[in-house]
Formats: structure tokens, C-alpha cells, sequence
């Protein structure tokens, strides 16, 4: 391949093109390799409906000095502000993946971690970047990386590290937490209260939540009460606990750890003992198509009784005088108060 190429730079006219695939991940390109003048090869990725057709804009360019990569910016693929076009976009950097494939460039390749893209070549990592990035023919970077690049690997790295360190400390908890209930065997109460969110296996995690009850393992945390309510005379409470329970969401295009998470219980109080027993229930950022409409004890009572559907809403249809008893939020869902049969 790389005589191929070095033949063509040298004595081939100018026109004249060398065709090959490449394959990054589960995808391939066809390239061409077309000479545009002495010493100068363009590479093309190939048209993926008509054979013999390539796009416009070269993906890299090739001299006897250098290799350059060619990514469009976001202002020229995406029509966004101008204060992106430093950025490289994800599509042309699929396409570099591929080019890279062809190993013109030695140990080079494109890699997706933790929500970035970054480029590997001879050792050296970076963000992409659009203005053009030159390499030698052994893959050493002659380019000078930006500074937003610089920073924003160093982002990267910040993040991963504490995305490692934060996985080593769970995984030491869990495993500490497996040999002391191992060792209590079926006497749970050896085991500490707070091991229950040590433990990675939800199936160990529920044993001990039915052996100690929900309400003794929250005990110890902060509740927030959202609402009260009485409802067919009995109190109710929509309460937040923030539980030591690391979890991950997707913010843009990076993962962010979050060492704690917030559940949200619908809180039943029996009034002559003062004795409460808590139900967990979902809001949007739990479960995005089935949820409470919003964080009171109705919708809450809504939800659990499966009265919380567009179809169950109150009208102006339903009410005696024509009038709706809510405006439009979510305690406008029909919940309908138990009867009490004698």
C-alpha cells in the first residue's frame, strides 16, 4: 500500500487514482487516492451509491513531508455558530477512523471514551481539532495542538480519573461488604445497617432491604418533604432521600458519575402510632415515559393506583358545574379516593 502510494506521488498523472477500503469499527470506506500535482495525492472518501464517485472535500491530503487529516468544522457541516468551527465533528472523525486504518501512520487510531473523541498516533494523544492536523510519514504530530484541545484533554483525563478512582472505591466496599455477609450467614443482624448500598448485587441489596425494612435502612439519611396531603383522612408526605448510591447519566456528550442519588417515596403515616411505611415512586428523571406529572402526594397516589394517564384527567366534563378543579398540572390526574366498605 505504502509503495503503491509512493508511486503514484512520484511518476503517476496527475488524475490518476488508487483505490482502497478501510474499516473502523463496524463501518468501512472505499478511498481515493487521487494525484492532484507534483508530489501532492489528495485521498477522497468514495460514494457509497455510485462506484468511480468520491466527495468534494478530501478527508487527508498527502505530500512527501507530511500526512494532513482534513475534518470539517461545525460551521461548515452543520451551519452552526462560528465559534464551533474550531471543534472537528463526529462523522468526519469516523471517516478519519478509517483512513487511520490503513496504518499510513504508524500506531494511529481513533478511540471514543467517556464521551470524547481522541485521536492516538505514535504514543500521542489529542482532541481533534478542524484546522489542519500534520503528521511526519511515522506518525509523530507536526501540528501545534490548540489550547482549548490541550484543555479539554486534560477534562478528559480529570474525568476518567475520578470515574476509575470512584469504581476502585465501590468495588473495595462491595468486596468488604460481601465478607461480612458472608460471615453473618442468615443472621442479618451482624451485618451494619449502611452495607446495603455497599453491595453492587441488587439481589443482596433487596435481601437485606426486606430483613431490616426500607424505613430502618433510610432512617439515617435526610428526608425532604415535598408535599403533605390528607387523603380519606389518612396523612400522607411526598418525600426526597438523597442514598449513598452511585449512579451515571449523559450530559452533552460526556458520562458523569454521580456518587449519590436522589429517590423520590410517597410516605404513608398511621396516625394512632405514629408508624410510616415508605413507597417509592418515579419521577421524570427516573423513568422518562412513566412517571408522576409532578411532585405532590395526588400525583404520587396517581401513579401508584395506575390513575395517572392522559385519558384519566379531570374536565370541566366531569365536574357538577362545568368547572375544572385544576389548571392543567399534575395533580390534575384523576385519583379516586378509596371506599371504605361496611
Amino acid at each position: 500500500m505504502y509503495k503503491n502510494i509512493k508511486e503514484l506521488m512520484q511518476n503517476g498523472k496527475v488524475n490518476e487514482a488508487l483505490i482502497c477500503r478501510g474499516g473502523a469499527k463496524f463501518m468501512y470506506n472505499m478511498f481515493y487516492f487521487v494525484k492532484m500535482a507534483k508530489n501532492k495525492i489528495n485521498v477522497y472518501k468514495g460514494s457509497t451509491w455510485q462506484q468511480g464517485k468520491y466527495t468534494k472535500t478530501p478527508v487527508a491530503k498527502l505530500t512527501n513531508e507530511y500526512i494532513m487529516l482534513c475534518p470539517r468544522s461545525a460551521s461548515e457541516r452543520y451551519n452552526k455558530p462560528s465559534n464551533e468551527a474550531k471543534f472537528a465533528k463526529k462523522w468526519d472523525i469516523w471517516d478519519i477512523g478509517s483512513f487511520l486504518s490503513l496504518n499510513l501512520l504508524y500506531n494511529s487510531y481513533t478511540r471514543f471514551s467517556r464521551g470524547y473523541d481522541i485521536i492516538h498516533s505514535n504514543g500521542k494523544e489529542f482532541i481533534p481539532f478542524s484546522s489542519k492536523m500534520k503528521f511526519d510519514w511515522n506518525g509523530k504530530l507536526i501540528s501545534k495542538i490548540p489550547k482549548w484541545a490541550n484543555e479539554k484533554y486534560n477534562k478528559y483525563l480529570d474525568e476518567d480519573k475520578s470515574t476509575r478512582n470512584a469504581g476502585a472505591r465501590a468495588r473495595y466496599h462491595d468486596k468488604k461488604a460481601i465478607e461480612r455477609y458472608e460471615a453473618a450467614g442468615d443472621n442479618f443482624e451482624y451485618i451494619p445497617i449502611d452495607d446495603v448500598f455497599k453491595h453492587r448485587n441488587s439481589d443482596r441489596r433487596r435481601r437485606l432491604i426486606n430483613h431490616f425494612g426500607i424505613e430502618q435502612v433510610l432512617s439515617p439519611y435526610k428526608q425532604n418533604v415535598l408535599d403533605r396531603a390528607t387523603v380519606n383522612g389518612l396523612p400522607y408526605e411526598l418525600v426526597q432521600i438523597t442514598i449513598p448510591l452511585a449512579w451515571s447519566e449523559w450530559s452533552g456528550q460526556s458520562q458523569v458519575i454521580h456518587p449519590d442519588k436522589v429517590c423520590t417515596y410517597l410516605k404513608m403515616i398511621n396516625p394512632t402510632t405514629g408508624e410510616y411505611h415508605l413507597e417509592g415512586v418515579a419521577t421524570k428523571a427516573d423513568n422518562n415515559w412513566d412517571h408522576i406529572a409532578d411532585l405532590t402526594v395526588k400525583s404520587a397516589l396517581a401513579w401508584r393506583d395506575g390513575e395517572n394517564q392522559q385519558g384519566d384527567r379531570f374536565t370541566s366534563f366531569d365536574m357538577p358545574d362545568g368547572i375544572a378543579e385544576h389548571d392543567g398540572g399534575l395533580s390534575d390526574y384523576a385519583y379516586i379516593e378509596p371506599t371504605t366498605l361496611t
